[in-house]
C-alpha cells in the first residue's frame, strides 16, 4: 500500500461522512450505520497507518504484507491475537521472520486492514445512494405518482417496500411489486436478495471495524518473543529467562542490529553469542556481553571486521585525548598569529575545551547511551531484599541534595523489585576512607 492510499482512505471517509450524515441514522443500511457509529475511530486508525506506512516502505516488509494480506482475505478480515498467533509459527517453521518483521506486525497488521476497509466503501455508499432513491420511489407511490422505470437494484426495491409496509399503504405497496415483477423477482425473492447483500456487505465492515479495534488490546510485545527464533534460542540462558520484557527486547534488538551488519540470518547470531558465552565464566560468561557490550567480538568470531563505531568504541580514549590535543593545537597555533605571547597558552586552554566539547557530542551521536538489562521483579522478591550500594563522595549540600533525588529516581523505576538504595559516602575533608 502506498500512502496515496492512505491519503484516498481518509477522502473516502470524510466522503462517506456527509452522506450519511444526511440521514438519521435509522434511515441508513446497516453497512454505514457501522461506518457512522465508528467514524471517529477510522480517522484515528487511518492517520496511524499513514504513519506506520512512513516507517514500513522498504522492501524488507513486503513477505510480512503479503502473509497477512493472504491471512485476512481468508478469515474475511476478521482477525484475534490467536489466529495471527497460530498462522505466523506455523510460517515460522518454513520461512521465519526476522525480529524487525515481527515488530512491525501490528502496523502492517492496521494497514491491510485500512486497505480492505477502502475496498468496501464503494459497496457502502452504492448502499446509501439506494436507501435514498428507495426512499423517493415509495414518497412517489404513495403520493399515487407513476414511478419511472427504477433501476434493478435488490437494496433499492428492498428499502421501499420496507418504507411502504411500515407506512401501512397496501395499494402503494402492489404496485411496487409489480414493478419487481417487471424485472423478472418475485416480491419475496427481491426482499430476501435485498436482506443479503445488506447483511454482507454490513457483515465485511464490521469484521474489519472489530478488527481495527482488536489491535489495540493484543500484546505484540509477547507474541513477538513467542514467535522470535532468536528468543527461543536466548531463553535456554537462565539468566536471559529472568530478565524483564524491555530488557529481553533489548537483546533482540542487538541481534537484529549485528544480523544486518554481517548478513548472518539472527539464528546464527545467537547461536554464537551463546557458544562463546559457553566457552567463558563470569562477566563473558553471558550473551549480552556478546551482544551488547563487545559485539566486535562476535562479528570477529564469524569472520567480519567491525564497523567504525566499534572501533571507536575500543580506542575512545585515544580519540577523545587526540581531539582535546588537536584543538588546543590549532587555536594555539592560531593564538600564535594573532595574539600576544602572552595570550597564546589562555587561547590553546579554550580550544581544548572546545574541543572537549565538540567529542563529547561527537561520542554522543556515534555511540548513543543505552538501557542496562534488569531481572524482573519477582525474581529480586524471590532472592530476598536486595540493597544497592551507591558510592559517593559528598561535596556539599547541593550535592547531596542531587544524590538524594537520583537515589529517588532508581527507587521509582524498580517499585516492582524487592530493592533498597543507599548512598555509601564519606565526606571531602576525611581522614581516611
Amino acid at each position: 500500500m502506498t500512502r496515496m492510499d492512505m491519503a484516498a482512505v481518509i477522502v473516502s471517509l470524510r466522503r462517506m461522512e456527509k452522506m450519511i450524515c444526511r440521514s438519521e441514522r435509522e434511515d441508513l443500511p446497516p453497512a454505514a450505520q457501522w461506518l457512522r457509529d465508528n467514524a471517529r475511530m477510522l480517522y484515528g486508525e487511518a492517520l496511524a497507518a499513514r504513519e506506520s506506512r512512513k516507517c514500513y516502505k522498504k522492501a524488507a516488509y513486503k513477505q510480512l504484507y503479503a502473509f497477512l494480506k493472504q491471512l485476512l482475505r481468508a478469515h474475511e478480515g476478521r482477525v484475534s491475537e490467536r489466529i495471527i498467533y497460530q498462522a505466523a509459527q506455523e510460517r515460522q517453521k518454513d520461512t521465519p521472520f526476522t525480529v524487525r518483521e515481527l515488530r512491525a506486525l501490528e502496523g502492517m497488521l492496521r494497514i491491510v486492514l485500512m486497505e480492505m476497509l477502502l475496498e468496501t466503501l464503494p459497496q457502502a455508499e452504492s448502499e446509501c445512494r439506494a436507501y435514498q432513491q428507495g426512499d423517493q420511489l415509495a414518497a412517489s407511490l404513495s403520493q399515487g405518482e407513476e414511478a419511472s422505470n427504477p433501476p434493478a437494484d435488490p437494496v433499492l426495491l428492498g428499502r421501499a417496500m420496507e418504507v411502504l409496509t411500515e407506512s401501512g399503504d397496501v395499494q402503494s405497496s402492489r404496485a411496487l411489486e409489480a414493478i419487481m415483477r417487471a424485472h423478472g423477482w418475485q416480491p419475496q425473492e427481491a426482499l430476501r436478495l435485498s436482506e443479503e447483500k445488506r447483511m454482507q456487505s454490513a457483515g465485511q465492515i464490521a469484521a474489519l471495524i472489530t478488527s481495527l479495534r482488536k489491535i489495540g488490546k493484543m500484546d505484540f510485545g509477547r507474541m513477538t518473543e513467542r514467535l522470535s527464533v532468536s528468543c527461543q534460542m536466548l531463553l535456554q540462558e537462565g539468566t536471559f529467562r529472568r530478565m524483564d520484557a524491555g530488557s529481553r527486547a533489548l537483546y533482540l534488538t542487538a541481534v537484529e542490529r549485528l544480523s544486518r551488519a554481517s548478513g548472518e540470518s539472527e539464528a546464527r547470531i545467537c547461536e554464537k553469542a551463546l557458544h562463546l558465552a559457553g566457552e567463558n565464566t563470569g562477566v563473558q560468561g553471558e550473551s549480552g556481553y556478546y551482544l551488547l557490550e563487545n559485539p566486535e567480538l562476535l562479528l570477529n568470531s564469524l569472520g567480519h571486521k567491525a564497523g567504525a563505531r566499534g572501533y571507536l568504541k575500543r580506542h575512545a580514549l585515544i580519540f577523545y585525548a587526540a581531539a582535546m590535543a588537536l584543538g588546543a593545537l590549532l587555536f594555539g597555533a592560531l593564538g600564535v598569529w594573532l595574539l600576544p605571547w602572552w595570550g597564546v597558552v589562555p587561547f590553546a586552554l579554550v580550544g581544548a575545551q572546545a574541543a572537549q566539547r565538540l567529542a563529547q557530542r561527537a561520542a554522543l551521536h556515534l555511540l548513543p547511551p543505552y538501557r542496562l538489562p534488569r531481572l524482573q521483579g519477582r525474581e529480586m522478591r524471590r532472592a530476598g531484599r536486595t540493597l544497592v550500594a551507591v558510592p559517593t563522595i559528598l561535596m556539599d549540600a547541593q550535592h547531596t541534595l542531587r544524590m538524594v533525588r537520583q537515589l529517588s529516581v532508581l527507587y521509582l523505576a524498580n517499585k516492582n523489585a524487592a530493592l533498597d538504595f543507599m548512598l555509601l559516602s564519606d565526606f571531602t575533608d576525611a581522614d581516611g576512607e
